[in-house]
């Protein structure tokens, strides 16, 4: 009975001690997904601004601007998810 005690304390002992390096892996994941979905918009907003939609649709690869323009979010979803495995090594290092 005395080392499943001593278990279960040491156990609960080592879930608290984690606690902060789960909180901060949170905060990170929340800063993460602030820095991505900044830079998303950022990037498909400018890819917009400059025109590269009009020029996307008078390439053969593109039917219309819609098209490019369709293009032009799927490189700012790719940047989303770049900035999401940026981050990755940080979470890993605080939650180990």
């Amino acid at each position: 009975m005395n080392d499943l005690t001593s278990s279960f304390q040491s156990m609960l002992s080592d879930l608290i001690q984690a606690i902060p390096n789960v909180i901060a892996a949170l905060l990170l994941l929340l800063l993460a997904w602030i820095v991505a979905v900044v830079a998303k918009n950022i990037v498909q907003k400018l890819f917009v601004k400059m025109g590269l939609h009009k020029g996307l649709g008078k390439t053969p690869m593109v039917r219309d601007e819609n098209h490019g323009k369709s293009l032009l979010d799927s490189a700012g979803k790719v940047i989303y998810f770049l900035v999401f495995i940026y981050f990755y090594p940080l979470y890993w290092t605080l939650l180990t």
